[in-house]
């Protein structure tokens, strides 16, 4: 009787432990997939350059800002070729008179590693100005229609967006921040998609950017001919036109006139252009080009 009575008493502890275990596990496997839909408030990026002297010094460089025709700022064409800190800092103090409540910038997937089209990010940025917040509710959205996806890794690697991270957290402290990166080959149909997305889902008050460098490692002489063609285009909101330039993110220029077509821009001006070949001769056939652009309505 006894041995029946311990028989029975293992039997119920080994129950016990089993019932505990599949507590356990299906508990892990809840938290795991409450965890992946709501990723974005659980990481957080890093600004490429975590030295808060490097920016101060670009926005030492900046001046009062460059001298804009009057209009409502809804997108912008920024380098994100560092070497011109000063110039992409002063597009920053010319901007910060205006108060925006969402930042969506787009720029390219150099590497073409982030293995999809599209890649998007809820992750917070930490950068030498404090934390700049990311917009999880509208990621998540953007996620839910499938249009875009995510990969960590990629966009922690993405110096397109995380050298203005910084740029931005100074100079909109409150903001929310959506970064997008794209590869080479993302068809302007799907940019299309995209972009409507976009325009159905955010505020008025969200500024658009454009993280592109111009031309790349040619002379200085072929890179300023090459140039020559791209402000046309852009001036011209040529669409058709976009995917010739010698730009390495034709994809983003498409997305950032669209944009700032279907929330009102009726006006482009140049606010800068510099060659890398010109600025430094020693190098003639390493030329860089940059130029940014705001658009207004």
């Amino acid at each position: 009787m006894n041995g029946v009575v311990l028989c029975m008493t293992k039997t119920n502890k080994i129950l016990i432990i089993l019932v505990i275990l599949l507590v356990i596990v299906q508990g892990g496997l809840l938290f795991f997939v409450l965890g992946l839909k709501s990723y974005q408030s659980l990481g957080q990026h890093r600004s490429l350059y975590v030295s808060k002297s490097f920016y101060d010094d670009a926005f030492s460089l900046a001046g009062d800002g460059f001298e804009i025709q009057d209009g409502e700022v809804v997108a912008v064409v920024v380098p994100h070729h560092l070497f011109v800190k000063d110039r992409i800092a002063t597009l920053f103090r010319t901007l910060e008179k205006s108060d925006f409540d969402t930042i969506v910038m787009v720029g390219p997937d150099h590497l073409n590693d982030a293995r999809y089209e599209i890649v998007t990010s809820g992750y917070d940025w930490q950068t030498p100005y404090g934390q700049l917040k990311g917009d999880p509710k509208l990621v998540e959205k953007f996620l839910d229609s499938g249009l875009v996806s995510t990969n960590e890794a990629a966009m922690a690697e993405e110096f397109s967006i995380s050298g203005l991270t910084p740029f931005v957290q100074k100079t909109w402290p409150r903001a929310r921040f959506v970064p997008i990166i794209m590869a080479n080959y993302v068809t302007p149909g799907k940019l299309d998609e995209v972009i409507d997305f976009i325009s159905k889902n955010v505020g008025r008050k969200t500024l658009f950017i454009a993280s592109v460098d111009f031309s790349h490692y040619r002379s200085a002489m072929e890179a300023e001919a090459q140039d020559e063609q791209s402000i046309a285009v852009i001036q011209s909101f040529d669409l058709e036109k976009v995917f010739d330039l010698d730009v390495d993110s034709p994809q983003s220029i498409y997305t950032i006139l669209k944009l700032a077509e279907n929330f009102g821009a009726t006006s482009t001006e140049l606010l800068s252009h510099t060659n890398t070949g010109l600025i430094q001769p020693e190098n003639p056939e390493l030329a860089v080009t940059h130029n940014i652009f705001i658009f207004t309505k």
